[in-house]
C-alpha cells in the first residue's frame, strides 16, 4: 500500500508539479515580473516560444495529468467528458482572444502548445490503456 501511495506521489510531483514549477520559474525570471533580472547574468534569453508559449503548454499538461491521475484505474466518458471540456475551453479561450471577445493577445504558437500538451496527455492515456490490456491478459494468460 505504501508503495502505491508513494508511486502516486512522484506521479503527482513529475507531472502535475514540475510542469507548473518550471512554467512559474520561466514566467518569474523572463516574462516582465522584476524579481530577478537573470537576463544580464545569462548574457542570453531564452528562444521567444520557450519565454511566452511553452509555459502555455506546461499547464495545460499539469492539468490534464491531474485529471488523468484522478481518474487513474479506468479510462471512463467521464474522464473522455473531463478531458474534451478542458481542451475546449482552452482553444476556445485563445480563439476568442483573435476576435476580441475577451481579453488577452491571440498567438498561434500558444494553440500549438496547446495541441502538443494535449498529444502527450492523450497518448499518456493510450499508453495506460494498452499497458492495462497487457495486465490483464498476463493474468489470464493469453499472452502468445
Amino acid at each position: 500500500m505504501k508503495k502505491v501511495k508513494h508511486i502516486k506521489f512522484l506521479k503527482f510531483l513529475f507531472h502535475i508539479v514540475s510542469p507548473l514549477f518550471f512554467g512559474i520559474i520561466i514566467y518569474v525570471f523572463w516574462r516582465g515580473i522584476i524579481l530577478f533580472d537573470i537576463e544580464p547574468i545569462l548574457k542570453s534569453s531564452p528562444p521567444d516560444w520557450i519565454k511566452y508559449n511553452l509555459q502555455d503548454g506546461l499547464w495545460l499538461y499539469a492539468l490534464l495529468s491531474a485529471i488523468i491521475i484522478i481518474w487513474e484505474k479506468k479510462i471512463s466518458s467521464y474522464l473522455i467528458v473531463w478531458i474534451f471540456f478542458v481542451l475546449l475551453l482552452t482553444f476556445l479561450s485563445e480563439i476568442m482572444q483573435a476576435y476580441n471577445f475577451i481579453q488577452g493577445t491571440f498567438d498561434f504558437y500558444d494553440m500549438i502548445a496547446y495541441f502538443l500538451a494535449a498529444i502527450i496527455s492523450i497518448l499518456k492515456i493510450k499508453n495506460k490503456i494498452n499497458f492495462s490490456i497487457t495486465l490483464s491478459k498476463i493474468k489470464k494468460n493469453e499472452f502468445n
